[in-house]
């Protein structure tokens, strides 16, 4: 069978339950809470041994179907959708992060995202360690035993540069921590974050995929290319967000 292309898996991602009605395109459920046969049904989704939507806080299916329409075209593991890029960034480091760890980054980053890391995480005792990107021997002065994610922007907001994306994974990977890149300037038919070493992709779907910026959202997408078993403290503390990937998807 003839690969499907981009426009292809954009246009025809189906959703998994029929609709009672027979809709031809996903409805919108606009619903807190969702009804179970049995208490013992409410408890395994409550507490994720299955899939099964019980707090649209957690999941929804509405905005399950978005995240298959993402994972559909960037071919990830699984996608989280959240209600902004800012959401995603500061969930995805949340997971990976512990007190007394690190996060290596650059100080060439979006204001509110710079902000995050030098204020908010580090009043959770987390690190900021910013470096030059560009150079990789100061990158690699920088990465230790306590780091828990190496973070960037593929193309830095506002400064437009640019870093080496394969050489950064090569380093992040022998020191065994997940590359984490934001990659909001460029869409997923132009930029393949899989294809140079990117493990975990954060996107403001607020850009391009809202069209005309009509609505705010991010999403944070796995392409389960990272060992998390690799370090003891980080399959720990990730854990909750693979499982989750995982099971929604």
């Amino acid at each position: 069978m003839k690969k499907q292309g981009f426009e292809t898996r954009v246009l025809h991602t189906s959703y998994e339950r029929e609709d009672v009605y027979g809709a031809l395109a996903m409805p919108v459920y606009n619903t807190a809470a969702y009804e179970f046969e049995t208490a013992e049904a409410m408890e395994a989704a409550f507490c994720g041994r299955t899939a099964d939507h019980a707090y649209s806080r957690i999941t929804n299916p509405t905005v399950q179907h978005f995240e298959n329409c993402i994972r559909s075209v960037t071919g990830a593991l699984g996608v989280t959708a959240l209600n902004s890029g800012m959401a995603a960034i500061s969930n995805a480091l949340i997971t990976v992060a512990y007190a007394g760890s690190n996060v290596v980054t650059s100080s060439h980053l979006f204001g509110n995202t710079y902000s995050f890391l030098k204020n908010t995480l580090a009043a959770f005792g987390v690190e900021c360690r910013c470096c030059d990107l560009t150079n990789m021997d100061e990158v690699r002065a920088q990465v230790d035993e306590h780091t828990c994610a190496l973070f960037l922007e593929v193309i830095t907001n506002p400064q437009l540069e640019v870093a080496d994306l394969k050489k950064l994974a090569a380093i992040a990977h022998e020191k065994g921590v997940p590359l984490i890149a934001d990659t909001t300037v460029v869409p997923f038919h132009v930029f393949q974050a899989d294809k140079f070493g990117v493990d975990i992709e954060i996107v403001s779907s607020t850009k391009y995929i809202s069209g005309g910026a009509t609505s705010i959202g991010g999403l944070i997408v796995d392409y389960g290319s990272f060992d998390w078993s690799r370090s003891q403290k980080l399959a720990g503390m990730s854990v909750i967000l693979v499982r989750r990937l995982l099971l929604r998807n």
